[in-house]
């Protein structure tokens, strides 16, 4: 042992005490508020890459608001009128529980980020539901690229930060027929 410890034992057990209540205080209501992290995996349609464009059945990386006006490439396209919506919920903390969720669709991104959604929100629905959420906004357009985002709160009230926004593009006519990645053209 060092010389410093056998000499101020009292001294040493007092900085450990000290470091123990710090450790304690900053960390113990991170571990208490059980703190969500954004909704990930998000679907639409059971989709999960609907911002993805391809050419040639390669990814590549053009902007997916380009997509509507070019013929050289694809997207999946959602065709129903009413998408369903889905996500996985992220924490760190075991045991956690959905308990409802919130979420906002939008002709444009920065929309979202402003918290006013033009097409729909939904407001807080206490729901643990995650999978296939009936979209009950305004009517979507053919041939149109729309936002969404959804927040989660747990089973103590804590709200999640909001999930990465994603895209999507309706198809040009709705139908029955069921969403898909695009094939590859040659």
């Amino acid at each position: 042992r060092s010389m410093c410890c056998t000499k101020f034992p009292y001294a040493w057990s007092r900085i450990r005490v000290k470091i123990i209540i710090i450790l304690v205080i900053c960390i113990l209501p991170q571990i208490a508020s059980g703190q969500l992290s954004a909704p990930k995996r998000l679907m639409t349609d059971l989709l999960e890459h609907t911002e993805s464009v391809f050419q040639n059945g390669l990814l590549t990386n053009i902007p997916i608001e380009e997509a509507l006006q070019r013929q050289d490439i694809q997207v999946a396209r959602i065709h129903s009128s009413t998408p369903r919506f889905s996500w996985q919920m992220a924490s760190e903390e075991p045991n956690t529980i959905q308990s409802a969720f919130q979420i906002q669709v939008a002709t444009n991104p920065e929309l979202l980020l402003k918290d006013t959604p033009d097409m729909w929100d939904s407001r807080k629905v206490l729901s643990p539901k995650n999978t296939a959420i009936i979209y009950a906004g305004k009517q979507l357009k053919p041939n149109t690229c729309y936002y969404w985002s959804v927040r989660v709160w747990n089973q103590n009230d804590s709200i999640s930060p909001d999930s990465e926004i994603k895209a999507f593009v309706t198809a040009k006519e709705f139908s029955q027929t069921i969403s898909r990645y695009p094939l590859i053209k040659r």
